[in-house]
């Protein structure tokens, strides 16, 4: 019985999982290597399901041209990228280590790094360097508003005049200083 198991098990490529020695205390590095069997079966279904779809899209695309009336070239469906994602375990805490070391050794594009991210955060580096840039807008805009509303920066009204020289100027900055000092002693009374 267990000569037939070990049989059945090899030749399908799986390992006995019941085995007392499949996952006793061993490295993820060792475990992928036990699983290393099933991996290269998933990897040739991944390899048949693929041209499986490619053929698919192609009759479709063949359909519609017989419909529609347009032409469709191999192109439009040759490009078409296809991806696979693995449903395995994995470590987003060492992931993340491995792009800050990354990161900080500096050597890297911030585009490669959010790439790297991509597994972890499941946003496209793309949409993740638009929601920076909107972020940094948005904070420069911030930064603007509470710049402005900042007490004693007035600025100069659009009715008045204000000359060039530099007396006009340190007399806006004393009667800002003056409007600053009497409110202050008006809000204490």
């Amino acid at each position: 019985m267990n000569q037939l198991l070990a049989d059945i098990h090899k030749d399908t490529n799986t390992p006995d999982v019941t085995d007392a020695n499949f996952a006793a205390n061993v490295s993820g590095v060792a475990m992928s290597y036990k699983l290393w069997g099933i991996d290269q079966e998933r990897a040739t279904m991944q390899s048949l399901y693929q041209r499986g779809l490619m053929q698919r899209f192609k009759m479709l695309c063949q359909q519609w041209s017989f419909i529609k009336g347009v032409e469709v070239t191999d192109d439009q469906y040759n490009n078409l990228t296809i991806g696979f994602t693995l449903n395995l375990p994995k470590n987003d805490s060492e992931i993340m280590q491995n792009i800050s070391a990354v990161k900080n050794a500096g050597a890297i594009s911030d585009t490669t790094i959010q790439e790297m991210a991509e597994q972890v955060t499941g946003i496209p580096a793309d949409q993740e360097q638009q929601r920076m840039d909107d972020q940094k807008d948005a904070n420069m805009e911030r930064s603007q508003q509470a710049f402005d509303n900042m007490p004693g920066m007035n600025k100069a009204s659009d009715d008045t005049e204000v000359e060039d020289n530099g007396d006009d100027i340190n007399d806006q900055e004393g009667a800002a200083t003056d409007s600053t000092t009497s409110g202050a002693g008006q809000a204490g009374r």
